[in-house]
């Protein structure tokens, strides 16, 4: 089991680390915004924050699991698939859009805040965990 919180092992890649890192952020964030938007707008107000918070997770998501996914044959893999995780968002929002869509009620003000709070809170944690990362600065083999 990878050592998730704390000072990661030198070398290890982030992956993981922000996966698990954004996924605790998110959780809290779609109950606490639930709750407030709930409060203070209703229904609306609690169902398009989570609808925020959701958009931004699911696009994260498919680009973590795609490298997570990809790192395990190398990490030039791990970059193509980025590449290609792009494409497949694309598609996968687009078919969402066309044969899901959002309730007029959740269109409000409360799912761009969601949106606009998960995605600097999905960046920043991201910047996190990679400069916390140790990396070793020689070549191990001399």
């Amino acid at each position: 089991m990878h050592r998730l919180f704390g000072n990661p092992p030198v070398g290890q890649m982030p992956w993981w680390r922000i996966l698990c890192y954004v996924t605790l952020s998110f959780v809290i964030l779609a109950i606490i915004g639930t709750i407030i938007g709930a409060i203070i707008e209703g229904v609306d107000g609690a169902g398009g924050f989570l609808t925020g918070v959701g958009i931004v997770y699911l696009s994260f998501l498919i680009s973590i699991v795609t490298v997570l996914v990809g790192e395990r044959r190398s990490m030039t893999s791990a970059a193509r698939s980025l590449v290609i995780a792009y494409v497949v968002k694309v598609v996968i929002f687009t078919l969402l859009l066309i044969l899901a869509p959002v309730p007029d009620g959740f269109r409000n003000g409360w799912m761009m805040v969601a949106a606009l709070i998960a995605i600097l809170l999905q960046l920043g944690l991201e910047a996190y965990v990679i400069t916390k990362q140790r990396l070793l600065y020689f070549d191990a083999t001399d």
